[in-house]
C-alpha cells in the first residue's frame, strides 16, 4: 500500500499508544509473515537496540525490518535495517521515518543474540 511522505506524518503525529499494523510481505519470514499483524507501540531512540523489530517509512511504503545497527553521521542517528529474507541492508533510514517498535511477535534475547552471527 502507497503512502505518502504527508499520510506517514500524519499518522506518526497521531500516534500515541499501540497499535496493530498488517504485513504485507514476507521479508521477515518465518518470524513475521505477510498477512500477519504486529503490535507496535511509539518508539525512544534510546529504548532501539540492535535486532529490535521496528517499522519505518521508506519508498512511500511502511516496512517491517530488524534494526541491524545504529550510526551517528553529521551530529545525527542513522539507522541501518535489513529483512530477514534480504542479502544487503535497507538505505538507511532517519527517527523522522521511524513509526515504531514492534512489540509482538517479539524475538527472544538468545534468538537476537544468535542473529548477530548469522547477519
Amino acid at each position: 500500500m502507497k503512502i505518502t511522505k504527508e499520510e506517514f506524518n500524519k499518522i506518526k503525529s497521531n500516534f500515541k499508544k499501540p497499535r496493530q499494523v498488517k504485513i504485507l510481505t514476507g521479508s521477515m519470514d518465518p518470524f513475521i509473515k505477510a498477512g500477519d499483524r504486529v503490535t507496535i507501540r511509539p518508539f525512544n531512540s534510546e529504548d532501539l537496540k540492535e535486532f529490535d523489530t521496528i517499522v519505518f517509512w521508506q519508498d512511500d511504503k511502511l516496512i517491517c525490518h530488524f534494526l541491524y545497527k545504529k550510526e551517528v553521521r553529521s551530529d545525527s542517528l542513522v539507522y541501518h535495517t535489513k529483512g530477514l529474507n534480504s542479502k544487503e541492508l535497507d538505505s538507511p533510514v532517519n527517527e523522522e521515518q521511524i513509526l515504531g517498535v514492534v512489540t509482538a511477535p517479539t524475538l527472544p534475547s538468545w534468538k537476537k543474540f544468535l542473529m548477530r552471527f548469522i547477519f
